[in-house]
Order: structure tokens, then C-alpha cells, then sequence
């Protein structure tokens, strides 16, 4: 049983984790951060949740904690993530990853030297829909690659999430709401930030050629789908 703390407890955890781990049967929450104590308390209290903390410094170094979900405002993914691997926590993160390439390229260096795990919750791509696409690209059966697109926005003026709007916490995710366009091959595919990253596991193997083979026989080869 792993035993996950989230980092950033606040809407997401309540209408997408916490749903999401009362149906799994391998791994539970035993903790939270909240940067409101009495938020976090009311938090933890409703779930059942033993260990409510107001810094994730607190969470990362809890012994009853065995892996780190990121979920807190975009800005603080880099911090928060570095925190929990110094702890020696294995961390899952909110996609974006980071407020830019730099942040990203740090929480993967700080990673590998404590040889502890990280990963985005690029979800889609465990997702049967992308799955049967993958077959399909793989397959021949729709022909070169040459063009793909997708787009997803939604109304973020005004959401719960108030820190959406606010440029220093959000990076990308200002304005009339998040907004992504690139590729759907064929049809649309699950959107917004999925969607790109979706769309870039379909289509990178034809612009960096792995292994020299063709796009469908590399797209066959699990050595270069982990790369993707």
C-alpha cells in the first residue's frame, strides 16, 4: 500500500484525486498541506485523512508518507517538487510540469541524483481512446503523418481556482481561460494540455527518427515509445 500526501490540497483534490483514490485499492491518503490551517484541519477531518500540514515541507518529511502528489498553483511545482525529493519522496506532479523548460530541466536533475521517481499527470495517455489511436498510427492504416490539431479552452474569468488569472501563479492559463491548439490526427482527441501531449507522443517519432526506422515501425517499438 503506498501512502501519498498531496501537496496542495484544494479543488482538484476534492472533485478529481480524492475520488479517484477511494476507488484504488493499492494506495491511500494519509496526509495534506494546505497553506489555511483551519482549511486544511476541515480538509483532512472530512476524508479521514490522518496528517494536515500548512507547509509542504511538513508533509514531505511525515513518515507516514511514502510519495508526494503535487497539486498546488503552477508557480509552485518547482519548489514544492525539489522539497519533496530532498525528502526523499517520489513525486507525481500537476501538468503544466513547470512554469517553463529551466524549471522542468531542475526538478528532472534533482530526480535523477536522488534516484527517486517523477512523473506528470499526463493522463490521456494511459487512456484507451489514445491507446487505440496509437494502434491506428502504427498500423499504416490512416497513412503519413502530415497535419494535427486540437483545441480546448473554457471560461476561467471568475473560476474557484482564482489563482487561473493571476500571470505569476498560472504561467499559460491567463486570460479568457486555458487554451491549447495542436494536433488531432484524423479526429479530435482528449484536449487541453492532455491533448498536447497526446498529440506529441503521436507525432514526435516522425521528427526525431529514433531509430532510423519508418514512423509505423517506430512507433512499434517500445524503446522508442518510452522516449516519446
Amino acid at each position: 500500500m503506498i501512502r501519498f500526501g498531496i501537496a496542495g490540497f484544494g479543488l482538484h483534490g476534492v472533485k478529481r484525486l480524492m475520488p479517484g483514490f477511494a476507488k484504488a485499492s493499492r494506495c491511500r491518503v494519509t496526509a495534506i498541506s494546505r497553506r489555511d490551517a483551519a482549511k486544511a484541519k476541515a480538509s483532512a477531518a472530512q476524508y479521514g485523512i490522518p496528517h494536515a500540514f500548512t507547509s509542504v515541507d511538513e508533509l514531505a518529511r511525515c513518515p507516514d508518507v511514502d510519495a508526494v502528489f503535487v497539486a498546488s498553483p503552477n508557480s509552485l511545482h518547482l519548489p514544492d517538487t525539489l522539497a519533496c525529493l530532498k525528502a526523499g519522496k517520489p513525486v507525481l506532479l500537476e501538468k503544466p510540469m513547470g512554469m517553463n523548460a529551466e524549471e522542468c530541466r531542475q526538478m528532472i536533475a534533482a530526480a535523477r541524483a536522488a534516484n527517486l521517481k517523477l512523473g506528470v499527470a499526463q493522463v490521456f495517455r494511459f487512456e484507451e481512446s489514445t491507446r487505440r489511436m496509437r494502434e491506428h498510427v502504427a498500423s499504416g492504416i490512416l497513412g503519413p503523418l502530415v497535419y494535427a490539431r486540437a483545441e480546448f479552452s473554457f471560461p476561467g474569468r471568475g473560476h474557484v481556482r482564482s489563482w487561473l488569472n493571476n500571470a505569476a501563479e498560472a504561467f499559460g492559463f491567463v486570460g479568457k481561460g486555458p487554451r491549447r491548439e495542436v494536433a488531432a490526427i484524423v479526429h479530435r482527441v482528449p484536449s487541453g494540455l492532455n491533448a498536447t501531449h497526446v498529440c506529441y507522443y503521436f507525432i514526435n517519432v516522425a521528427r526525431n527518427n529514433h531509430c532510423g526506422s519508418n514512423v509505423r515501425e517506430c512507433l512499434l517499438k517500445e524503446e522508442c515509445h518510452s522516449r516519446v
